[in-house]
This record gives C-alpha cells, structure tokens and sequence, in this order.
C-alpha cells in the first residue's frame, strides 16, 4: 500500500463493513419497534378494557354517629343511641322497586321515629351557619334560596330519627362547593325532614340532603364498613308525599298528583321510648323573632323532591347518572352484572341442592317402605326407614301467598296470620283507639298501633307480590306478621245528639205578681252589660 505522506506509526486496522454494521442497526432498530408495538398494542387494549369496564361509582355508607368527609358543619346531633332492633321491625315496609329498594311516602305513620326531645339542634346549625358565610351560601346553594333564607327554610324541618337504612344524596363541602355523593344513612341517624317527609339535612354533620339519582342501588360500589344488618333490600328512597309507585310486571310507574295537597301539620312518629305513635307538629323550631322579613319564597316540597342531576359531566360520572339523570351505562352494566351473580349463585344452590346421597324432595316423597321386610343386602336399615317428617319446613321454603282482603272500609278489624305452624285470627274491638288490642284465638295477648291498620299504612306494607305483613307487639316484643287474610271494617263516626231542650224559664209560669217584678230583675242584669259592651258617649 502507497502513503506518499509516510506510514501510520501504528497497525493498521481494516476499513470497516459500512454494509454489515447497517444491517445491524437496522435489525435492531425493528427489534425495538416491534418490542414497543406490542407494549402500546397491550396497553391499548388494557386501556380500553378499562374504559369499558370502568369502575361503577361509589355508593358511601354513613353509620349513624359518623361525621364522614368534609362536612358542612359539627355535629348538631342530639339524638345519638343505636336504633332498637324493636323500632326496625315496626318501621313500615314499602314494595321493592326495580332500583332494588323499598319506597316509601315520607308521610307514612311510623316511618321516622323521635323521643321527648328534639332529635337535632337546629338553632346550632342555624347559627353555625350565619358565622360561616362560605359555608352558608354553599349549602343554602343545594335548596336553591339566599343566605339570609336559611334560617327561615330551617324553621320549616322537622328532627326526626330514621327507622330505615335510607339512600339519598349527600352533599360535603369541598373547595367552597357543595359536593353531591350517592349515600345510605343508617337507621338511627338523626335528619331534618320537610313537611312531606323528605329528609333534607343530616344532624351529624350538617350536610344538605336531597333525593336520591333514578338508578339500581346494585350499580354502585359500596364505599365504608357495613352494619351488621344491612341489607339492600331493605334500604328505602323516600317518595314525596303525593307520589305513588305502582309496580306492574316489573315495571314501576310513578303517579304524581297534578296538585300537590297542602302540607301536612304535623307528622306521626314513632315513639322510640314507647313504641307508640306520638304526632309531632311539623316546623316552627327556631325563633325568628328579630330577623329581617324574609325576603322572597321558599322552595315548595314538590319542587325539590326530583331524582339527582348535574350539569357538571364529573359530578355525573361520579353520582352514576347521565345528563338527564338516567342511569350511566357502567351503573347499568354493573347492575346486570350483579343480578347475574345473584342468579348464577341461586342457580348453583338449587342445582348442588339434591345432590346424590343427600336428601332431597323427591326422596321424601317416595312411598313409605314397610319396616317389616328385611333391608336388603347393602342397604341400611336408616334406608328402609319412613322419611323424617320435613314437611313443616315446606310452606317457609313456598313463596307467601297475597294477602286475602275482604269488606270495605278505612281500616283493618281482623286478621289471621300463622305462628308456628298453627293459624291464628286475631280481631280488633276498639279500630279508633291510638293502640288497639287484639283478641286472638291463640290467646296471647297483642297490641298493634292503629296507624298500621289504615289504608296508607297497609298499602305501604303489602309488597309487590300482593303480601301484607304488620308488626305486632307481645311480651315476646315486636314481631313482623305475614297476614293471610283481613276484613275492613268502616270506622265508626261518633254521632252527637241533639240537646234536649231547655226547661222553661219559671218566670213564664209564675204569677202576676212575679211577672211585674221580671222587668226590674232584667233590666239590673243586663245594665252592666250594656253598659261594658258599649263606649260610653260624651
């Protein structure tokens, strides 16, 4: 090789192979392309399966004393002791709807339960909130009326004490708003309703309250620690007072009164002392005495008492509804999911039911083998033997049939129902007495409030199915009754009778002589009158 510049000091090395090395590259180069196009093609569809199963919103449980998350306001709770088991059973019951729940008129008697005292402070509140004015003008934001309306809508809510585990919507104060969240409040807590019965504050921690979305409460993922006896289905939406749900094949229909009644004054409770309905009159807790007039309406019941919506697509993603308030497809989705979960597992239930070896229906239902003939060889004697007498346990097993009724009338006057196996029928002497006692053929003695034995009460506790059940109370204590049958009866209307007339006056009969003297009796009796009826005249 020629250097006309004089040779390298050292080795020389080979030129190197420009082709090969780009070969490499390039190889390489695809190795990674392809390494990234599989981790996007993975992530993509991860991504999208999680789009398409995206997490179904938060349903919050708040057991009663709890305070929860960002509240408006401390506790203005006065009532605070769990609810008695005894108060839960006397609670009306109300149909399970398709949203999974009962519904129940706000206004049913013994729906809510009090005590002597006040269950919430509400002039705490009011004046927690008149020293709070960010708060206040975010929570006065939920009802739709001023600041200085506060006081005057808090004067229209009622304390009471739910007897039911209650959904509805809950609102936290979070960055000066009022945040909405889908929650149940356990029976027992303490809540401000209106004069329909519709809960619209939450005593432990202040929060505003509204009805709940219009969704399956299954579609929601429960968010906190459940009580020990909670139960979707027993979880209760409160109707306004002049909304009637109608379930029809399982379609529910909703039948509201063109115009509202005027609300009620006061509203029956139940005594959680007593056990025994007491009337609370509704409203008129705070003094006003001093405070401006108030300025404009307040929000009637009826206007306030519509299904959550929000026009905000967050608020609507986090509460499991769309624009409109109908449910969101992954609540729908999650709904679906669960009623197939519920009915894949009853299904494998009653298919792992009458497994070989095991009782089963059939099985006592075949004909009795005579004990006399010798078992057969590798039969048990126990094989031979009749079938154990299981058929008490049939008719707990068999759907309840509906509820008989008979007569007409505005009240309940008997009932029959069964108690271990044996028929019971029970009347009631005295339908207009507050607490009626009931003679019944088992002769043990029961009482029931009469509230339960009218007609609202008694369409509000028949279920979908046509059942009636009421809660009786003996010594045993309170026990819920699947009724049979029942006659109406109309009650009785007092008649009044005509006074009989006035004897007449013994001057009309008496002498001359003492009718010359009546003028002077007259006039002395009847001057002072006159004379204190009248001005006198200058």
């Amino acid at each position: 090789m020629n250097y006309p510049y004089g040779a390298p000091a050292g080795p020389v090395s080979n030129p190197p192979n420009d082709r090969k090395q780009i070969i490499i590259v390039l190889a390489v180069v695809a190795a990674l392309l392809l390494t990234f196009l599989g981790i996007g093609a993975v992530y993509l569809t991860s991504g999208s399966s999680k789009v398409k199963a995206s997490p179904a919103p938060e349903l919050v449980l708040e057991a009663m004393n709890s305070n929860g998350l960002d509240p408006f306001a401390p506790s203005v709770a006065v009532s605070n002791r769990p609810l008695d088991a005894n108060a839960r059973n006397l609670a009306p019951q109300g149909p399970v709807t398709p949203r999974g729940v009962q519904a129940v008129e706000g206004t049913t008697a013994g729906l809510y339960g009090g005590t002597g005292e006040a269950s919430c402070d509400t002039a705490a509140l009011a004046n927690f909130l008149a020293n709070n004015p960010g708060k206040a003008a975010a929570w006065a934001s939920v009802f739709g009326i001023g600041v200085d309306q506060i006081p005057y809508y808090l004067d229209t809510l009622t304390p009471v004490v739910l007897t039911h585990d209650t959904w509805v919507t809950n609102y936290s104060y979070e960055n000066g708003v009022a945040t909405p969240f889908q929650s149940v409040l356990q029976a027992g807590t303490a809540v401000l309703v209106d004069s329909y019965g519709i809960p619209r504050v939450r005593c432990a921690c202040g929060n505003p309250l509204s009805p709940p979305a219009g969704t399956p409460l299954s579609g929601y993922r429960t968010v906190g620690s459940p009580w020990d006896y909670y139960a979707p289905r027993q979880v209760v939406y409160v109707n306004y007072h002049n909304e009637h749900t109608t379930i029809i094949n399982n379609t529910t229909t909703v039948v509201a009164a063109p115009n509202p009644a005027p609300a009620p004054a006061s509203l029956t409770l139940l005594d959680l002392n007593t056990l025994q309905p007491v009337l609370r009159t509704v409203g008129g807790i705070l003094n006003l005495a001093g405070l401006p007039p108030l300025q404009g309406a307040l929000p009637t019941p009826a206007s306030l008492n519509t299904p959550f919506v929000s026009p905000d697509p967050e608020v609507q993603t986090a509460n499991g509804v769309q624009a409109d308030g109908q449910p969101a497809e992954n609540v729908l989705r999650q709904a679906a999911e669960a009623t197939d979960s519920e009915t894949s597992s009853v299904a494998a239930a009653e298919s792992a039911g009458p497994q070989e070896g095991s009782p089963s229906v059939d099985a006592s239902a075949q004909a009795p083998v005579d004990p006399s003939v010798p078992a057969a060889p590798g039969e048990s004697s126990a094989a031979q033997a009749p079938p154990a007498p299981a058929a008490p346990a049939a008719p707990t097993s068999a759907a309840p049939t509906p509820t008989v009724f008979t007569g007409t009338g505005d009240i309940v006057s008997s009932l029959t129902f069964t108690v271990d196996g044996t028929q019971v029928s029970c009347s009631v002497p005295d339908v207009t007495a507050p607490t009626a006692g009931l003679i019944c053929t088992d002769g043990i003695a029961r009482t029931v409030s009469s509230s339960y034995l009218q007609t609202s009460s008694v369409t509000s506790g028949t279920d979908a199915a046509g059942v009636w059940t009421v809660p009786l109370t003996s010594s045993a204590g309170v026990e819920r009754v699947t009724v049979l049958s029942a006659t109406w009866t109309l009650i009785p209307t007092p008649t009044v009778e005509a006074p009989a007339p006035a004897p007449a006056p013994a001057t009309e009969t008496a002498p001359t002589e003492t009718a010359t003297t009546a003028p002077e009796t007259t006039t002395e009796t009847t001057a002072p009158t006159s004379d204190t009826s009248a001005p006198a005249v200058p």
